[in-house]
């Protein structure tokens, strides 16, 4: 039911009325059709962004990592204690970092991973990350907000298609390995 306040309030009637949402809408001018909003083609160029983003990093690709952002990104990350971090500066300074140190060995593992296209230019990527590294393992939720890029319909790359514009990561925690 979708609750509508009335015009004008009479004899101290309820402000609101019900009335039952018909599945699908009327179409018609009051209700324009919707663009289809999930397609496997859509899904399929996100989870490939997202997963040459997670390459990039790891491998301290910085130029992909640019190609792939959004210059106004933000984010909340544990790097940023707590803070919201706009643009691309602070996360350069690990990539400089990276490549200042020898080649480290990890492997990325992404479980659960679900792509909702919110809107026809906005998908919203969920999953876990498991990180081995050193002898470790660390695990992290991430959700990232991508967008589809103006010029995406004279891209034939799946990753000139959408730039990150938003991520969430929460802190690592350290998984138990025997």
């Amino acid at each position: 039911f979708v609750h509508e306040p009335p015009a004008n309030k009479m004899n101290g009637g309820s402000a609101y009325r019900s009335f039952p949402l018909s599945s699908p809408l009327p179409r018609d001018s009051a209700n324009p059709v919707l663009p289809q909003l999930k397609s496997e083609g859509d899904v399929a160029d996100v989870k490939a962004c997202n997963q040459a983003l997670l390459t990039a990093i790891a491998k301290g690709d910085l130029r992909t990592y640019e190609h792939l952002v959004d210059d106004a990104v933000t984010c909340f990350e544990p790097e940023a204690c707590g803070h919201l971090v706009e643009g691309k500066d602070f996360h350069k300074y690990y990539f400089r970092r990276k490549s200042d140190r020898a080649e480290e060995e990890t492997n990325t593992t992404i479980n659960d991973v679900r792509v909702n296209i919110l809107e026809h230019d906005v998908a919203l990527v969920t999953y876990v990350r498991l990180t081995q590294a050193h002898g470790k393992t660390t695990r992290a939720e991430e959700t990232r907000v991508w967008t589809r890029t103006k010029d995406h319909a004279s891209q034939t790359s799946a990753i000139s298609k959408w730039k990150l514009k938003h991520f969430h990561r929460s802190a690592p925690n350290t998984a138990f390995c025997p």
